[in-house]
């Protein structure tokens, strides 16, 4: 649904943003895309690892991922939030935006427990795709 609309609109551009800051450093067009494809290849495994993961952790490990994710942000954008030598409305910038990102997650967030609890979610254990015959 919206997740994955969410997802596809940020990974196409920056997986064209990824191969061309590689063409820029001098990688061939082969080059970058094979190295495109095999950083495809470990996040698919990343990913079965992750599930795998989710299965022996439970909902405890959702908190530990969403703590990276925001650390990784905080760790990219604090630098610049905090230089001194950058002006106050880029600084501002950075830090609405990074609130309006956190903002956006809540309401995905909201949106799916919405979602589950109108009965149109897909954990509610019915078999809408087959039809029991008596």
């Amino acid at each position: 649904g919206l997740a994955t609309l969410s997802i596809l609109f940020h990974e196409i551009p920056h997986e064209l943003g990824d191969f061309a800051i590689l063409i820029k450093q001098g990688y061939s067009k082969r080059q970058a895309i094979y190295l495109q494809f095999t950083t495809a290849v470990a996040a698919l495994i990343g990913t079965s690892v992750g599930l795998v993961a989710a299965e022996m952790a439970g909902d405890n490990l959702i908190f530990v991922t969403a703590g990276g994710f925001v650390y990784l942000a905080a760790v990219n954008i604090l630098p610049d939030i905090l230089d001194e030598r950058r002006s106050l409305q880029f600084r501002l910038l950075q830090a609405a935006f990074f609130a309006i990102g956190i903002g956006f997650m809540y309401a995905v967030s909201l949106l799916e427990e919405m979602d589950e609890h109108s009965g149109h979610g897909h954990s509610h254990g019915h078999n809408h795709h087959q039809q029991e015959h008596d």
